[in-house]
């Protein structure tokens, strides 16, 4: 999905970055998800709050060919002593904190927040995607890189986004079934929960299930978006149901959305993993993907691995940067 030029990203979709000071000693960081320089988010610390609010605009009047304004600093600042954590959704972000809170570690609140923000945000991310994450242990020094991006079926072919002259069809690697990829996310948050993860692990998928279930009213940059793709999610029934109205209108600022299938999977995912990539939801993912002419099948969704990188060192003035390998 295309998204508005007033909306700045710091970081890559649904990239985690976690630094932990194992020892005990000293502030624990945790940036997850997407950065956000914009709208919708929210931002908690140990020791103060604070949350964006985005000017009062009705989405009937929002021009998709006009940015977003920018929330200014002093409504995303915070500071904490003992950690901070920034996400791209209020409820997430609430939603994370309440779990370094209840004495869950980074590990736990990166993997609650990513399925949170999977519900809060849909127009950015979720449950068909995938992600990084760089993982910093202080006491070893050691920075492990795990990657679960979306990966391209068994069955891609070179020809699969070209007319029958040849040329490139964009709007086949953007919508509709030839653009699904095989997600990674659930199997990668699986597995760093497994390495690192204190909580158990339906404590940290419930909450996102509810979130669904009892929806959150749309927000103005969530507003923004359905107005730029309205046509697109017409074209789908699952779309259609969630985000336009029987007579085809788009819903607007402050309706509420709930995604019921949504809650269902994420139920599922709180009792296993691996029920979203074998058995009844892995049928439904591959069937529709191929009702609309793609190629994802039930055994790339089995087959899917997550991997682990070294990261990439490199000074910069008296810091060291870790980043993602290419």
């Amino acid at each position: 999905m295309r998204f508005p030029s007033g909306m700045q990203l710091a970081l890559a979709t649904r990239l985690a970055t976690l630094k932990q000071q194992l020892s005990g000693r000293g502030p624990l960081c945790l940036l997850v998800g997407l950065l956000v320089l914009g709208c919708g988010g929210g931002l908690l610390s140990g020791c103060q709050s604070a949350s964006v609010q985005q000017p009062a605009a009705h989405s009937d009047a929002l021009d998709p060919e006009k940015p977003i304004p920018l929330a200014s600093r002093e409504q995303v600042e915070a500071h904490g002593k003992k950690w901070v954590l920034s996400t791209q959704g209020i409820a997430t972000t609430k939603i994370a904190a309440q779990v370094l809170k209840d004495g869950g570690n980074l590990v736990d609140a990166a993997v609650a927040a990513s399925f949170a923000i999977s519900v809060e945000r849909p127009h950015a991310t979720g449950l068909g995607g995938g992600g990084f994450l760089i993982y910093y242990e202080a006491k070893t020094k050691q920075a492990h890189v795990i990657d679960f991006r979306e990966r391209s079926p068994m069955r891609t072919h070179a020809a699969l986004f070209l007319d029958r002259k040849g040329n490139p069809v964009p709007e086949r690697s953007t919508t509709g079934g030839p653009s699904v990829g095989v997600p990674g996310l659930v199997r990668g948050l699986a597995y760093v929960h497994k390495k690192w993860g204190s909580k158990p692990w339906a404590s940290l998928v419930e909450p996102a299930a509810k979130l669904s279930e009892e929806g959150f009213p749309i927000y103005p940059d969530l507003a923004y978006a359905i107005a730029l793709e309205r046509t697109e999610l017409d074209e789908f029934s699952a779309s259609r149901k969630i985000f336009l109205n029987k007579n085809g209108t788009r819903r607007t600022q402050g309706e509420l959305i709930i995604q019921e299938d949504l809650a269902k999977t994420l139920h599922s995912i709180a009792q296993n993993s691996e029920s979203f990539y074998r058995g009844k939801i892995a049928e439904k993912i591959a069937f529709t993907a191929r009702k609309y002419q793609g190629i994802l099948s039930e055994a790339d969704l089995a087959q899917y691995t997550v991997k682990e990188w070294d990261a990439l060192r490199a000074p910069y003035q008296e810091y060291e940067v870790l980043t993602v390998p290419p």
